[in-house]
């Protein structure tokens, strides 16, 4: 049964290996599709003498088709061209092709290679196709970015924006938009990702500007928090508070609406937002840091599982893969009665992971679990370091020893196999196989040792993070360009918002909450400061290597 509680370079060690070796042609074909079986087919494709009618076979199994596997398969076996009615149709004949063929080519990348006599002549077979028409009267004006914001022409706004390099770009975007044509924006989807990308990077300054005139109203959830991140910039804190308030309302999942709610405090000093993101049940940095700046109740409801049984269920194997799909793809058949039975089997110390996974299911993923699976594995570590590799752990895999990312990261802390084979190369391991990645006292171990080599350049639980996940070259160049992370206002959440990188930008978030709260329940007397941490980022001395 879980425990619900409430909480107001090393060398390498003696490694037990699972001496896993590339699986054959006949094993792989008979495993279910899934990520698993796509990484043993890159294996198999990568690292055996393949036979190319196997390949064949194999390529017709693919459960990700796409990437490098994809690009390996191709080497062997060679792309379908798909059919192109318009292939005889290009540049200089264009005029002698069918209907069909002529609105098939009118992008705004084909277009922009017309000259303006072509152009023309195409807009009387596009009379009665006006989207088309006002695209092709777009490509021909001096800046189609202006003719679509003056035409209110949204749709071929966006298609010709995401036609353009960057540099091409620069030259015609950076207008001041009608209100009238800003405030329409917001009803297209691709607004939020085009909001997002020139708040973070900064471009186009007159556009921007633009924004701070607009209806709050007429946009959501991450289209109006990065309206609001602008507003910030622009020193806009009433326009800035107005659209925090709409993204709250619109947002969907509890950490995004606790961030905009803190946001809505921070431009405000309204503690009835600072109050509302302190009484959130949703864990994150942004609860976390109101609560303790609120000085509220910091109680915190949490499931650490503690299971009796020790060995996994009887024919189940914990550090295979395929075990892994076979017992996910069982469970998205299950009624409620035979998960919890399910739950119950799968209660062990050799399957958290698992337990977790389906324990969540039957909640609604309303329980907050944080488990310390294999912590025997971490004895002689400090304690911040068992809070920074559990901390990884859960958010890289959830303690699935043998979970397999589209990238192909393997086991409970997703090392990438070249980063895995690179350690196990320098630290003289000559039998190693990356799928001993799925072993966890292996994982745990390389975790050390690649900490140990993070934690020299990087001492932040955040900047380790973003090194994790986004890489040390990533996680340097961000922090010695010199706009982020210095002391000022709003920081250093303004600068957290502002990291260029989506995915590292997210994950170093939730690496920070659990590092806090899993130092918490490592060492429950230690006073931990959620302000603390997050103070530390604007200190280089206590936060990295690069700026001092």
């Amino acid at each position: 049964m879980p425990i619900r509680c409430k909480f107001i370079l090393l060398l390498f060690l003696s490694f037990t290996f699972l001496n896993a070796n590339v699986k054959s042609y006949d094993e792989i074909k008979k495993e279910p599709k899934s990520l698993a079986k796509d990484y043993y087919i890159y294996r198999y494709i990568t690292e055996t003498n393949y036979k190319k009618d196997e390949v064949k076979a194999l390529s017709k199994q693919i459960y990700r088709n796409r990437g490098k596997l994809n690009k390996e398969i191709y080497k062997i076996i060679p792309k379908p061209k798909p059919y192109d009615e318009c292939k005889n149709f290009w540049v200089k004949n264009i005029n002698d092709a069918n209907l069909t063929c002529k609105l098939k080519r009118s992008t705004p990348t084909f277009l922009k290679k017309l000259n303006k006599q072509t152009l023309k002549s195409l807009e009387k077979d596009f009379a009665n196709f006006p989207d088309k028409l006002r695209l092709l009267k777009g490509m021909s004006s001096e800046n189609p970015a202006v003719y679509f914001v003056n035409n209110l022409d949204i749709k071929n706004f966006f298609s010709y924006y995401n036609s353009l390099s960057q540099n091409q770009k620069n030259s015609d975007f950076n207008i001041v938009l009608s209100k009238e044509f800003a405030n329409e924006l917001g009803k297209e989807k691709a607004f939020n990702s085009f909001i997002s990308d020139i708040v973070i990077n900064k471009r186009y300054a007159s556009l921007r500007k633009s924004f701070l005139d607009v209806n709050a109203s007429k946009f959501n959830s991450l289209g109006a928090f990065y309206l609001g991140i602008n507003a910030v910039l622009y020193d806009d804190l009433n326009k800035a508070y107005e659209f925090f308030k709409v993204a709250n309302k619109t947002f969907k999942s509890g950490i995004d609406k606790d961030k905009a709610n803190l946001w809505a405090y921070l431009v405000s000093s309204n503690e009835v937002d600072l109050l509302n993101t302190a009484k959130s049940d949703n864990i994150n940095i942004y609860s976390l840091y109101a609560k303790e700046l609120a000085g509220v109740n910091k109680t915190l409801n949490l499931v650490i599982p503690n299971p009796t049984k020790s060995e996994a269920p009887k024919g189940y194997d914990p550090t295979d893969p395929f075990s892994w799909v076979r017992l996910k793809n069982k469970i998205s058949k299950m009624d409620k009665a035979s998960l919890k039975n399910e739950a119950n089997k799968f209660d062990t110390k050799q399957t958290l992971g698992e337990y977790i996974y389906i324990s969540n299911i039957l909640s609604g993923y309303k329980d907050n679990f944080y488990p310390l699976p294999f912590l025997d594995y971490l004895n002689g570590q400090n304690l911040h370091r068992k809070a920074m590799i559990l901390a990884l752990a859960r958010q890289e895999s959830r303690f699935i020893q043998s979970a397999v990312s589209i990238s192909y990261a393997l086991g409970m802390m997703q090392f990438m196999p070249f980063v895995a084979n690179d350690w196990a190369k320098k630290g003289g391991l000559k039998d190693f196989d990356q799928d001993d990645m799925f072993n966890p006292k292996m994982a745990y171990d390389m975790a050390n040792i690649h900490l140990d080599w993070l934690e020299k350049l990087v001492y932040s639980p955040v900047f380790v993070a973003y090194a994790y996940n986004g890489g040390i070259g990533f996680t340097k160049k961000m922090l010695t360009r010199g706009d982020l992370f210095n002391a000022g206002k709003f920081e250093p959440f303004l600068s957290m918002e502002l990291v260029y990188y989506e995915e590292s930008r997210e994950y170093a978030k939730k690496v920070l909450s659990n590092y806090f709260i899993y130092s918490q329940i490592l060492e429950p007397k230690k006073n931990i400061s959620i302000i603390e941490l997050l103070s530390d980022l604007l200190v280089p001395a206590k936060s990295d290597s690069f700026r001092n």
